[in-house]
């Protein structure tokens, strides 16, 4: 889910009650499209993720906002993803 400030636009991928900039409302916007612009594979696993390879995407937004999530499907670079399903 992600969460804007209707007054400012300022963007968070948590909860928050009010803006910490501006003190506006914040929403959740329920629907976001996301781009892969680019990507890595990951060969060695660590303390947080023990399961290799896996991926990881940087995303962009219609709105041009980008995050970065890890995933254990593989996609490519131009496909469209709901980073809500793919998160490991």
């Amino acid at each position: 889910m992600e969460y804007c400030c209707i007054k400012c636009n300022k963007w968070w991928n948590y909860p928050v009650k009010k803006c910490i900039l501006c003190d506006g409302d914040v929403v959740e916007v329920l629907e976001m499209k996301y781009k892969i612009i680019g990507y890595t594979e990951v060969f060695i696993p660590s303390e947080n993720h023990k399961r290799a390879p896996y991926f990881v995407y940087l995303l962009e937004s219609e709105e041009g906002n980008r995050k970065i999530i890890k995933s254990h499907d593989e996609h490519s670079i131009g496909d469209s993803i709901d980073p809500d399903l793919e998160l490991i």
